[in-house]
């Protein structure tokens, strides 16, 4: 069974930073351990864009962790699908596989990143 990698590109006007991690390995201002992010998305008025990018061999689904603690889910991406999503800095969204196990949880950040986890 090939790795899952999911590579997330936030975008932020002005911002040219990129940061290569896994989803246990990268900056923390991005992926963290689970259990230190909120357990719901703070307000925020910085704007921001999250690009997904599947490339694995399955469906995932992208969930934003809503003000009350809920998940919405946003899109399934299919396999070298790719997905715009605008959000807000700290907002928390989640990616899971076909199978619900989930793949990475982290927080948008202030810069441009690139996350591989």
């Amino acid at each position: 069974m090939r790795t899952m990698i999911i590579a997330v590109l936030l975008l932020a006007a002005g911002c040219s930073q990129e940061v290569i991690g896994s989803a246990t390995s990268a900056p923390s201002a991005v992926v963290a351990d689970p259990e230190s992010l909120p357990d719901r998305s703070p307000p925020s008025d910085q704007a921001v864009a999250l690009t997904f990018i599947n490339e694995t061999e399955g469906p995932v689904d992208i969930l934003w962790l809503d003000f009350e603690g809920d998940l919405t889910r946003y899109t399934s991406l299919a396999p070298d699908g790719e997905y715009l999503q605008p959000t807000y800095v700290g907002h928390i969204w989640i990616v899971r596989d076909a199978d619900g196990r989930e793949r990475m949880r982290f927080a948008a950040a202030k810069t441009s990143q690139v996350v591989i986890g």
